[in-house]
């Protein structure tokens, strides 16, 4: 059975805390940081959850209802977009995910001139 590989913008509940563990656990593998790197990533993210800007977008990649990737834009400044919470699981390397994850980001900031 194929595996049915999406990506969407609207949050579900789980993506959030899906988001958090996925950088959680790529961290402390390739670069030994701590529990303490999660409320790094969790606090801005619940934050521009709640916002709920119309200039902010978060894409979610999911596969048969598992998160396996994210990438966001957010305002940095009045002009200035801020590509965040960009990652993706090793099985969705290499397949062209990522790339279309930043085509869509970098789209999005262009048409809302961030």
């Amino acid at each position: 059975m194929d595996k049915k590989i999406s990506i969407r913008n609207e949050i579900r509940p789980g993506d959030i805390g899906a988001i958090i563990k996925m950088h959680g656990e790529y961290y402390y593998k390739t670069h030994g940081f701590d529990a303490s790197f999660e409320p790094y990533v969790a606090i801005p993210l619940v934050e521009c959850v709640q916002r709920k800007r119309n200039d902010e977008r978060i894409w979610i990649v999911e596969e048969t209802l598992d998160i396996k990737g994210s990438i966001a834009i957010t305002r940095y400044s009045k002009d200035t977009a801020q590509l965040r919470w960009y990652i993706l699981d090793n099985s969705m390397q290499g397949k062209g995910i990522g790339r279309q994850l930043l085509e869509m980001a970098i789209e999005y900031a262009k048409i809302k001139k961030l």
